[in-house]
């Protein structure tokens, strides 16, 4: 367990929809495990009620178990290099940050796909795409999103339990990756971004669920209009 305590535990929640995800898992396990980052997969099925956010806790909690400090939470479908791995683990290791984005803001795609990953404002024209009909409510909030915040983030064993670990009033899954962000800010963790790379390994379009994207929209809405303490208190009833 000492020789973990070095590492990124990786963990990576899979859900089979599609044969690329099966692809993609392959050769996430190939080009991400090595001597400096373990990978741990942990299947959910939203199905029957097990979330994203379940599988990282899950995920998670046997890592720290099993001795490792520094966290990956990441998509199936992503690949970073080895350095940025390591320099992930020298920023959080030195203190500077207790979040890391180890990429630098967009990824690069491994098919020519129509539409292209780009910097996008969450607002009401957006959320027409992830709720699959048009909206007819005001927005209450807008997060400005010059950078993704999800594909991979990663952080200390530590802040991760200080800020609640994933969120387990999501459902399904969507907008884990704002809330998170959200979550992080209010709670004074130390966020970097590193200049790397991330690559996006393509895949069929996901069939979204039009309830769960709506549950949890509102639920980030809610930790986005709450005070450090308020969120601080509905942090400490999760667990």
């Amino acid at each position: 367990m000492e020789t973990n305590m070095n590492k990124l535990a990786a963990i990576v929640p899979f859900y089979p929809d599609s044969q690329d995800r099966i692809y993609n898992k392959t050769r996430f396990k190939e080009e991400m495990q090595s001597d400096i980052c373990d990978v741990f997969f942990v299947d959910f099925d939203i199905d029957n009620g097990v979330t994203r956010s379940d599988a990282f806790n899950q995920g998670v909690e046997v890592a720290v178990a099993n001795g490792y400090k520094y966290i990956g939470l990441f998509d199936v479908d992503v690949l970073i290099s080895k350095q940025a791995v390591q320099e992930t683990i020298d920023t959080l290791a030195s203190g500077k940050a207790d979040v890391v984005y180890p990429f630098s803001g967009i990824p690069v795609e491994t098919k020519d796909v129509e539409q292209k990953f780009q910097p996008y404002l969450l607002n009401a024209g957006l959320l027409d795409f992830f709720f699959g009909e048009k909206v007819n409510f005001d927005m209450p909030y807008e997060w400005d999103t010059p950078e993704m915040l999800g594909l991979v983030v990663c952080i200390t064993a530590e802040a991760y339990q200080e800020v609640g670990g994933e969120n387990p009033n999501f459902i399904g899954w969507g907008f884990e990756d704002h809330e998170r962000y959200e979550r992080y800010k209010k709670l004074d963790k130390t966020i970097v971004r590193l200049d790397h790379t991330v690559t996006h390994m393509s895949h069929d379009q996901a069939v979204r669920n039009n309830i769960s994207w709506k549950h949890n929209f509102w639920e980030l809405c809610k930790i986005q209009s709450m005070s450090k303490h308020e969120l601080q208190a509905y942090v400490n009833t999760w667990y």
